[in-house]
C-alpha cells in the first residue's frame, strides 16, 4: 500500500490495517448466544467473503495467480489462518466474471463444496449497467462521446459558462454545472446524462448559436438534427430503439409463482404505469409524433405473441386525446396486418381489442370517422 508519504504509510499499514482486521476478528470469534444456558450450543457470527482484481490501465493486478483454485485456496488458507470456519460462510461475493461463478469449476462452486449454504452475492449493478451499455450502443449516437465532448467545452472557460448560464437565465431554466463521465467510474454515467439532459433546452441553443464552424463537429451533427424538432432527445431514442428490443422478450413477462393466471404479471403493470408517464412527462406539442413512431416501431417487426399484448394493453392505458391523424391509423392497420397473422387466436383477439380501444382513443374520430352508405 502506498500514501505517498513514508510516515503516513507506516501508520495506516503498521497501527490502523492490523487494529481494524484484529477488531474484526474478535467480534467474529466472539459466540452470539454465550450468555444462554449452557445447554444451547454457541455460535460465531456468519460473515460473507469477496474477491476482487484490480486494473493499472491495460494491466491487471492480483497478489496470486488468477485463476479459480488458486483464488479458493487462498481464501482457505486466510479463514484457516485468522481462525475462522468455512462452515459460518453465509456469502461469496466478486465481480461476474465466468472465473468467480462459471457453472462447472468457479471459485463459488468451490466454495460449495465446503459449505454448501454459500449464497452467491455478485454484483446486480454491474449487470444493470452492462445491459444499459450495449442497448446504449444501439443509439444513433455515442452518448458517452457526447457527455465527455460537452463537458470538456465548457470546463475550461469561464466564458462559455457565463454564456450558457445567460441563455438557462433567458429560457428560465435554473443553470446546474454539467458533470463528467470517468470511464474507470461506471456509475459516473447516468448522472451526467440525467445533468445534460435536464440542461438539454439550453445547451441546444447554447451550440446551435455558434455554428457549424465554431461548433465540434460531432456535436454539431447532434445539434442541427435535433434543431427542427424532427431528431429526438436521448431519452426518446432509447424508448422507442433498444428498450422496445428489450420487450420483446417474451420471458420477461412469466408470473411469479404466488400469482394467479389471472393476474397480470409485473412487468406488464409497470409497462402500463411507465406508458402513462412517459408520455405525460412529454410536451404536448410531441406526444402525437413521439406516438406515431412507437407504433410504426411495432409495425415494424415480427413480434410474438405475449410482448405485443402488454404492449397493445400499455397503449390502450394512456389518457383520451386525438394525438393521431390518417398516418397513425395506417400505423394501427400495418401492426393489425403485418404482426397477427400467425399469433394464437385467443391473444390475437386480446391484442386487437388493445390495440383498436388506442386508436379511438388516440385519434380524432371525428374528423376521421367512415361513413358508410344507408341500406337501399
Amino acid at each position: 500500500m502506498a500514501c505517498g508519504r513514508t510516515k503516513a504509510e507506516a501508520i495506516v499499514t503498521d497501527v490502523l490495517a492490523p487494529t481494524s482486521v484484529e477488531d474484526c476478528l474478535k467480534v467474529l470469534r466472539r459466540p452470539l448466544n454465550e450468555q444462554r444456558e449452557a445447554t444451547t450450543k454457541a455460535h460465531t457470527p456468519f460473515f460473507s467473503v469477496a474477491s476482487d482484481a484490480s486494473n493499472h490501465g491495460t494491466t491487471k493486478l492480483f497478489p496470486l495467480d488468477e485463476t479459480s483454485v488458486a483464488i479458493h485456496n487462498q481464501i482457505v488458507t486466510k479463514l484457516e489462518e485468522n481462525g475462522l470456519g468455512l462452515d459460518m460462510i453465509s456469502a461469496y461475493s466478486a465481480d461476474n466474471a465466468s472465473l468467480n461463478y462459471g457453472r462447472y469449476n468457479s471459485v463459488f462452486q468451490k466454495l460449495k463444496e465446503n459449505n454448501n449454504c454459500i449464497l452467491n452475492a455478485n454484483c446486480v449493478a454491474h449487470i444493470v449497467h452492462n445491459s444499459a451499455k450495449h442497448a446504449g450502443d444501439r443509439l444513433n449516437i455515442d452518448i458517452e462521446n457526447v457527455v465527455n465532448k460537452t463537458f470538456s467545452h465548457f470546463s475550461s472557460s469561464a466564458k462559455r459558462i457565463e454564456e450558457l448560464k445567460s441563455i438557462h437565465t433567458f429560457v428560465e431554466i435554473e443553470y446546474q454545472s454539467l458533470l463528467r463521465h470517468v470511464p474507470t467510474r461506471w456509475l459516473s454515467l447516468w448522472p451526467a446524462v440525467k445533468r445534460l439532459h435536464d440542461s438539454w433546452a439550453s445547451i441546444k441553443t447554447y451550440f446551435l448559436s455558434l455554428g457549424e464552424d465554431q461548433c465540434p463537429k460531432s456535436l454539431w451533427l447532434l445539434f442541427k438534427d435535433d434543431q427542427d424538432g424532427e431528431g429526438n432527445p436521448l431519452d426518446l431514442q432509447f424508448v422507442i430503439g433498444p428498450l422496445m428490443d428489450v420487450l420483446a422478450e417474451s420471458a420477461l413477462y412469466h408470473r411469479a409463482p404466488q400469482q394467479n393466471i389471472r393476474d397480470c404479471p409485473e412487468l406488464g403493470v409497470k409497462l402500463q404505469i411507465f406508458m402513462v408517464n412517459f408520455f405525460s412527462s412529454l410536451p404536448e406539442e410531441n406526444r402525437g409524433s413521439v406516438l406515431l413512431q412507437l407504433i410504426q416501431r411495432l409495425g415494424s417487426r415480427q413480434w410474438c405473441a405475449v410482448p405485443l399484448l402488454f404492449l397493445s394493453q400499455a397503449l390502450s392505458c394512456l389518457s383520451p386525446c386525438p394525438l393521431l391523424g390518417s398516418d397513425g391509423l395506417h400505423a394501427f392497420r400495418e401492426v393489425l396486418r403485418c404482426t397477427m397473422i400467425t399469433h394464437q387466436v385467443l391473444l390475437r383477439g386480446a391484442s386487437q381489442c388493445f390495440l383498436l380501444h388506442a386508436a379511438l382513443c388516440l385519434t380524432d374520430v371525428v374528423l376521421y370517422s367512415c361513413f358508410f352508405p344507408s341500406d337501399p
